[in-house]
């Protein structure tokens, strides 16, 4: 089976790239994974992992933005036989899997990893909380 995850990913630091580090090594053993990630940083693809790097802009406001046009492109190209996409964080990367679903493949399952802040700090915003909503009811997993 081939999976793609969307998430921040080492050397990046932090909880959320630790977490997918030791996520990807444990599914990789039996299955293709396809990691869509943040900056590049020039990473390598090894056995089983192949890395897609989305370069953005160091815009406040529109690095969001920007990372979900860039990954639904790269989420549209993807191969048919990928059927899961587990997104690390709501917004953008859940947002970008959500809205891949609905516009390209309705056959995607789509799995978002909320971490605490995602929740806390985006859904203060009471219109910004309409839309988290909706990409969550999206969903077909929520962990």
């Amino acid at each position: 089976m081939k999976i793609c995850i969307i998430a921040s990913y080492p050397p990046q630091r932090g909880g959320i790239p630790s977490y997918v580090e030791e996520l990807v090594k444990r599914i990789s053993k039996k299955n293709k994974v396809i990691i869509i990630t943040y900056e590049k940083l020039r990473r390598k693809n090894k056995k089983n992992i192949e890395i897609n790097e989305i370069p953005l802009p160091k815009v406040k406001g529109l690095r969001g933005l920007m990372f979900i046009l860039k990954t639904l492109n790269r989420l549209r190209k993807l191969p048919k036989d990928v059927k899961i996409i587990h997104a690390h964080y709501l917004h953008p990367c859940g947002t970008a899997a959500v809205l891949s679903k609905k516009f390209f493949r309705k056959d995607f399952k789509v799995i978002i990893t909320l971490r605490g802040s995602d929740v806390t700090k985006l859904y203060s915003n009471k219109f910004f909380r309409i839309f988290l909503k909706w990409i969550i009811n999206n969903s077909d997993v929520i962990t």
